[in-house]
């Protein structure tokens, strides 16, 4: 079994032919590039680049197998490799990540050249080789990428695990094998390196560190927003930074006497009448900020007057609002169980354990997306030991979050897969490779979304409690 991912990588292998020299957009060559291309996947190629035949042999069979001159092939690949530049944006994020890392990083380069090429290349003006702490090139190494024999000489020569080190090309059967034997594999588009360049940082970079540097240079400022960039200020997601992370100093909101509302002021998208208080919110601001006893106790025998015919809480304090998830109930049942009284909704565990065994949150419930409802069951596990709760959720929930794992997501979803199944003691390796690719360069993660607006299904998210999860989610998979 492979070992889990670190943390942060120090041992960097480069495709040298992406990060120095770099084809521009038109050759001036009158061989079109489709068949430069051909003819340096041709066998005779790999040959020469492998040292097993020399130059004019080379030249000699491509000739003959391309229907022109050796003396034309030449002469053209002379003025093709010219004009090979660097490219700069990747060997400027390389060279800063290597500063950064204070000594700790090692970059190799790994090259398939010909030999009297690699002479060429290595005394070609502006190619700076001090990027690099060793280069292997074929044409000394006797063997080239993709082949296995190529990558265990550098793990070798190097003293580098690849179970810990990162392996970079364009090409994707030169990323495929490292792969293969426990590289990281990231594949560089020729058209745009940034993509590229952000994966490299996150590997390079420790995201627990970058993650909180992100909340604390926001604090006071993890606003949410709809899909549709629409901002709202809001009471939820912030109990729920707060939460995440124990730090009051992150977030904003005022604590009201009584009900909690989900909007800070005035309500967005929708009518100001529209505006009452809610028991999911509700809830949250009494499990996280832990008011008086006595007040609590009061709220929940209110709670208690407000449900359904059959039993369930309702999410508005208003009763003229009836609206029933199965999202909120657990919250609710978080609470109750939370002060000892989660018997007293018998039927809301009812709702939330029918609708966990049949999948009914699948395509997200009224007012949540799918995998938060899952994280919901998980939270409410954690607020009790009663053996009847855990008898009722606990199994279940793991099965059903393992048939999520890997399936498309965002950076909020796959942080709560991973916390979920490492409750249960499961490292979802997979999910977590998915989460570290979405870091971006100000070390927050990419917006998660939360909530659904009613049946308009409008999302809402933010970026802030995404990445107060995904912190949480890396350290916990780390414990296992």
């Amino acid at each position: 079994m492979a070992p889990p991912p670190p943390r942060t990588y120090f041992d960097f292998v480069l495709d040298v032919s992406d990060v120095l020299f770099d084809w521009p957009a038109e050759l001036p060559s009158s061989i079109p590039r489709k068949v430069w291309r051909q003819i340096f996947w041709s066998k005779t190629w790999f040959d020469f680049e492998r040292g097993r035949i020399d130059q004019a042999e080379c030249y000699r069979s491509l000739a003959e197998e391309f229907k022109m001159p050796a003396e034309h092939i030449l002469e053209e690949w002379g003025k093709v490799r010219e004009v090979l530049h660097p490219n700069a944006p990747l060997l400027a994020a390389v060279r800063e990540l290597k500063e950064q890392s204070e000594g700790k990083m090692r970059v190799y380069g790994a090259f398939n050249v010909t030999a009297p090429d690699y002479e060429y290349f290595r005394a070609k003006a502006g190619a700076d080789w001090s990027l690099f702490d060793q280069v292997y090139a074929s044409t000394t190494v006797r063997e080239r990428m993709p082949n296995p024999s190529f990558y265990k000489a550098i793990y070798s020569d190097a003293g580098i695990n690849p179970h810990t080190s990162v392996f970079l090309s364009h090409d994707l059967d030169n990323v495929v094998t490292p792969r293969a034997y426990g590289m990281h594999g990231v594949q560089l588009s020729l058209k745009d390196p940034k993509p590229a360049i952000r994966a490299l940082r996150n590997l390079a970079g420790d995201p627990v560190q970058r993650g909180w540097e992100y909340m604390r240079n926001n604090a006071g400022k993890h606003v949410f927003e709809t899909d549709t960039g629409v901002v709202m200020i809001e009471n939820f997601g912030q109990l729920l930074i707060l939460e995440a992370t124990g730090d009051r100093s992150l977030v904003s909101f005022t604590e009201p006497p009584r009900w909690w509302n989900f909007f800070q002021g005035e309500g967005v998208l929708t009518y100001n009448a529209f505006l009452p208080d809610d028991n999911d919110t509700t809830c949250m601001g009494l499990s996280v900020l832990k008011p008086p006893e006595e007040r609590v106790q009061s709220m929940m025998d209110d709670m208690l007057e407000n449900r359904s015919d059959d039993g369930l809480p309702w999410t508005y304090v208003d009763r003229t609002m009836p609206r029933l998830d199965p999202s909120v109930c657990c919250n609710v049942l978080h609470l109750f169980y939370s002060h000892g009284r989660g018997h007293q909704l018998p039927e809301a565990l009812d709702f939330v354990a029918n609708s966990l065994d049949n999948r009914a949150y699948i395509e997200g419930t009224r007012y949540y997306v799918p995998d938060c409802f899952l994280w919901f069951v998980y939270r409410l596990l954690q607020a009790t030991s009663d053996a009847g709760v855990h008898a009722r959720l606990k199994e279940l929930l793991r099965v059903r979050t393992m048939e999520r794992v890997g399936s498309p997501g965002d950076p909020l979803a796959y942080a709560q897969r991973i916390l979920v199944l490492s409750y249960f003691g499961i490292a979802d390796e997979v999910d977590l490779r998915l989460l570290r690719a979405l870091q971006c360069e100000d070390g927050g993660w990419e917006i998660g979304w939360i909530y659904k607006y009613g049946i308009s299904g409008m999302l809402i998210g933010g970026r802030g409690w995404a990445t107060a999860m995904a912190i949480n989610a890396i350290e916990a998979f780390e414990k296992l």
